[in-house]
């Protein structure tokens, strides 16, 4: 049984007919306070309907564990129209966002940014009892990722994510949503590069022992195929795990600038050299353990430098803040559609808090445009019909009809936001810091190494 309560502070009083103002009553699910109005379903107070709506799903599913971890763990969901995610069904934009799909079973990782405690964790790694076409889901607390593995046959990403939304964790589908794959592919490499490295490192180390402790050069023959074995072991770490430093190497000497990476590239291919003649000719063991142990550890100084640097930078495109998609009106239909699609003359619907995504003009209602996006002034400006309104601004209000008058590439925010943001083609006489200190530190390092090699001669 559903109650509303509505300005009153017991049930007694709501009877008595008295006055006194409700105490703000914490909600079950979100821990919201409401005090005007509260929805009580199964003796448990809601501050509203969509709360509730997650409640009631949890209960028919016996999940409701999900409130034993924390208390009101929840967020309030957001309702949204029922064809906000259509455009999930267009078959390019599912391949953009999966990160596999092979027969019936597909994969994708979906950002969601209200992860924020055990309880969320908990729910959603049991999506599969919410939906039986669900066969994995795993979650990335740090970075507020969610992965799902789903059986096409049953289910569709569609599904997933408004399951998702009505439970209060809206994955963030934007833009950017469809340009990861290149730095998920730069990060691949520097894995497998990094798996090289101590593969080929943890090995020499084992097959060096015998260098280690033996007393005399006893056992030649089991001493020299120890260091063919090295060699072998060390060459894929020279070549493969090592072409990071040679490559950044030869693009700062080509821009005639000798960047921190060129005495390691340099170090790294002499002592390479001069184990491998050792090897070869018999004369010693080589340095085959300190070279890979040195490529294996500045490779992982690589990779937390790149993590760190992710966790810190605050550098956006406007992808990141422009919708993956937007309802459009044709033909007196509604259909959501992929913002990349708009094309002048489309006539799109903004509602409340909704960004505008192309240059339009303004057809119907009215227009009360928030453009503290894009000049960070917070004051809202009005638009009549027939003016233009400019990518970038948010809605504030109720629903407006634009007819737009540029695609989204085209629109005057993007220009100004890439002519702003990507300085390729400009030439600066500014040098960070590393590059600076780099430079002379990489001329000492040379300058101790040529008078070094000069006094032993």
């Amino acid at each position: 049984m559903i109650q509303e309560l509505k300005y009153s502070a017991t049930r007694e009083q709501a009877a008595n007919g008295e006055s006194e103002p409700l105490p703000e009553t914490p909600c079950y699910h979100c821990g919201t306070a409401a005090a005007k109005s509260i929805l009580i379903y199964d003796n448990k107070s809601f501050c509203c309907a969509g709360c509730r709506s997650v409640y009631q799903i949890l209960n028919e599913r016996q999940l409701c564990q999900y409130y034993e971890f924390e208390q009101s763990p929840g967020t309030t969901p957001t309702l949204r129209p029922a064809a906000r995610y259509e455009f999930l069904d267009d078959p390019l934009i599912i391949r953009q966002l999966v990160d596999y799909s092979g027969g019936s079973l597909a994969v994708a990782t979906l950002q969601i940014p209200e992860i924020h405690c055990s309880s969320c964790i908990w729910l959603l790694e049991n999506l599969h009892k919410l939906n039986n076409g669900i066969l994995f889901s795993r979650v990335n607390f740090l970075e507020k990722t969610l992965l799902v593995r789903f059986s096409q046959e049953k289910t569709s990403l569609k599904a997933i994510v408004s399951l998702l939304a009505s439970l209060g964790y809206e994955p963030e589908l934007n833009l950017a949503s469809l340009k990861r794959a290149p730095a998920t592919d730069h990060r691949r490499s520097l894995y497998l590069k990094i798996g090289v490295a101590a593969f080929s490192f943890g090995n020499i180390m084992l097959f060096s022992l015998p260098e280690y402790f033996a007393g005399s050069r006893d056992d030649f023959a089991s001493r020299s195929l120890f260091g063919y074995i090295n060699l072998l072991l060390a060459l894929p770490v020279a070549v493969y795990s090592s072409s990071l430093f040679y490559i950044s190497a030869w693009q700062g000497l080509r821009k005639q600038a000798i960047n921190i990476d060129v005495p390691i590239a340099l170090g790294i291919a002499v002592v390479f050299l001069r184990s491998a003649i050792e090897v070869l000719l018999g004369i010693g063991p080589g340095y085959f353990d300190s070279l890979t142990g040195l490529v294996f550890f500045l490779l992982l100084g690589r990779l937390f430098q790149d993590k760190t640097y992710d966790a810190l930078n605050f550098e956006r495109k406007y992808e990141s803040y422009f919708p993956l998609a937007v309802t459009v009106r044709k033909d007196g239909k509604e259909t959501t559609v992929p913002i990349t699609s708009i094309r002048p003359g489309d006539r799109i619907l903004i509602r409340n808090n909704e960004i505008v995504p192309a240059d339009a003009v303004v057809m119907e209602g009215a227009a009360s445009i928030d453009y503290s996006f894009v000049t960070g002034e917070s004051r809202v400006t009005s638009k009549e019909v027939g003016e233009l309104v400019h990518a970038g601004g948010k809605q504030v209000g109720s629903t407006i009809e634009l007819e737009a008058v540029k695609a989204v590439s085209e629109s005057k925010f993007v220009q100004l936001w890439n002519d702003f943001g990507d300085p390729e083609g400009t030439r600066t006489q500014l040098l960070t810091l590393s590059t600076t200190v780099g430079k002379y530190f990489t001329l000492g390092i040379l300058a101790v190494a040529a008078g070094t090699a000069l006094y032993w001669a």
